[in-house]
């Protein structure tokens, strides 16, 4: 579980910052909508993380951080990152 949530951290850090920046040189007006989620999502990874270090890796815990990388796989990448590759296509 510690690595999963250290890789998790890592992973995401870079890929938004590498898709926040094809945004901006794009001109992706929904930008600051994308900023705001990718922003959520790494919240939510640091609760999850200060817990299993102060608690280890309890069975909810697991589920939690399971459930909610589902859910952003499904919201997130289905929804707002095709809005971003249909704007990238017409380009």
């Amino acid at each position: 579980m510690a690595r999963t949530l250290e890789f998790l951290g890592d992973y995401v850090r870079e890929h938004f910052e590498a898709e926040e920046a094809l945004m901006r040189g794009a001109a992706f007006p929904g930008l600051a909508e994308h900023e705001r989620e990718h922003a959520e999502l790494v919240r939510d990874l640091v609760a999850p993380s200060a817990e299993h270090r102060r608690d280890g890796p309890s069975p909810s815990l697991i589920l939690r951080v399971n459930r909610r990388v589902v859910d952003w796989l499904r919201q997130h990448i289905y929804r707002t990152d095709r809005e971003l590759a249909v704007f990238l296509q017409r380009r």
